[in-house]
């Protein structure tokens, strides 16, 4: 794997964690505001269901039991804590003399939670002895005393005169509270992990296949270094005979003309493979810049490979408006494999008495040479594949022209090494235009 795809691979890595580590922080915020607005709600509307004057019967002492009124306190209280299931105690304190006592509470007198009338709760904090005060429904916790640990939603209550005359509990157990945060970030954390762990069988997926597509690139070249001269030497040989095709007879004409064309494929074909796993080297990712005449570059190519054309009845014209000479600067054998390329399949993918158009224009200080076709088109849901390594259209695959897939990929290649690019507009069944850009 290149040293671009490993970096991206930890890019992505690094954002995913980012990301995630920020969507779980927001979470965990969310619903630790969620909790403690519900239980501030929930001591606030209990506080504001009790009469105004609901502790002026009481005294806050033991001897309050014997009083409907602390009776009624209590069953108020009781049914209250039986309606919310995660609510471990409901009380209602009071402040004499600075210390806080129990006007009530939820529990059964028989249990060992049970606070008295009047019992001192000596482990108020210094926020609940203000609480009388401020007149604020406030959130306190987690906070630990004889009971256990808690999280507490705290209310004032209030007499006729507005003034608070004691403060109204609700405690949830702490491990209950954490566990609620916990299943809340649970879900972000999860899938982070998830696209972490996908992540990571992509990344070495695609080592695994990068590593299959090196021993076999280096296989082909190794194979077609070999086939490479004696098929130059036959397609020569064909093209030498075809400038003498009149004085040859028809059957034989037309032998040499599909000689010719299948060595060309097999030396397009061998090129390609040659030319693909070279360019994996550092020397062949060098630009070898000279002065050249792109126009005559490209009219050369284009005669080339008009013999191809020919047995099929496909012309390659160039539009008047092509100029003589385009004086640039670039690798002239580069550059010639890239319109060798593009003239060659608009040639391939034409049908019978087509016709392949050369076009230029100057524009944003770039010399823009397109090739358009009258041919087979490349369907819609396939286009943004075109440039991918061993890729053909499907109708391509079905079409009496062979290929293997690379040469689009390497053209954009060497395209980029000259800070070029190749792109194209094509329509199923009526034909593509390939543009060609290379700066000015």
């Amino acid at each position: 794997m290149n040293q671009d795809k490993r970096i991206s691979y930890i890019t992505i890595l690094i954002t995913i964690l980012i990301a995630g580590f920020f969507v779980t922080f927001m979470t965990v915020r969310l619903a630790i505001n969620a909790e403690h607005d519900s239980l501030v709600k929930r001591a606030t509307t209990i506080a504001a269901g009790f009469p105004p004057d609901v502790l002026s019967t009481v005294s806050g002492v033991k001897t309050d039991i014997a009083l409907q009124s602390y009776l009624d306190l209590k069953t108020t209280l009781v049914r209250i804590r039986r309606a919310n299931q995660d609510v471990r105690f409901i009380y209602v304190l009071g402040q004499r003399e600075g210390d806080v006592f129990f006007y009530a509470d939820s529990e059964d007198s028989s249990s060992d939670d049970y606070s008295a009338p009047g019992d001192i709760y000596h482990e108020a904090t210094q926020e609940v002895r203000d609480g009388f005060g401020t007149g604020v429904a406030f959130i306190e916790g987690p906070v630990s005393d004889r009971w256990g640990t808690w999280i507490s939603g705290i209310a004032p209550l209030r007499d006729s005169n507005g003034e608070v005359a004691g403060l109204v509990g609700i405690d949830i157990a702490a491990y209950s509270y954490y566990r609620t945060i916990v299943v809340a970030s649970a879900v972000p954390v999860l899938l982070t992990i998830i696209t972490v762990i996908l992540l990571a069988v992509g990344y070495h997926d695609a080592r695994k296949n990068d590593e299959f597509l090196r021993i076999k690139s280096r296989f082909l070249s190794v194979a077609s270094h070999e086939l490479r001269s004696p098929l130059s030497g036959i397609v020569w040989g064909t093209e030498s005979l075809l400038r003498h095709r009149d004085k040859l007879d028809e059957h034989t004409r037309q032998m040499i003309f599909r000689i010719h064309d299948s060595v060309v494929y097999m030396s397009e074909t061998v090129n390609d493979i040659l030319d693909t796993s070279r360019f994996n080297a550092v020397a062949e990712n060098r630009v070898q810049r000279e002065a050249v005449d792109l126009a005559a570059l490209v009219r050369s190519v284009a005669g080339v490979l008009s013999l191809t054309g020919e047995q099929r009845d496909i012309s390659v014209v160039f539009e008047p408006s092509f100029p003589e000479r385009i004086p640039l600067v670039f690798d002239k054998e580069k550059i010639r494999r890239v319109f060798a390329n593009v003239i060659g399949n608009a040639l391939k993918y034409s049908t019978s008495g087509g016709v392949v158009t050369v076009s230029y224009k100057l524009q944003d200080d770039q010399h823009i040479i397109s090739v358009a076709d009258t041919g087979i088109g490349i369907p819609a849901d396939e286009q943004k594949r075109i440039f991918t390594t061993y890729y053909r259209a499907t109708n391509a695959q079905k079409h009496d022209a062979r290929g293997t897939g690379m040469g689009l990929h390497f053209v954009k290649q060497l395209l980029e090494l000259h800070g070029g690019r190749i792109w194209f507009e094509s329509k199923e069944g009526e034909g593509t235009t390939f543009h060609v850009a290379l700066k000015a």
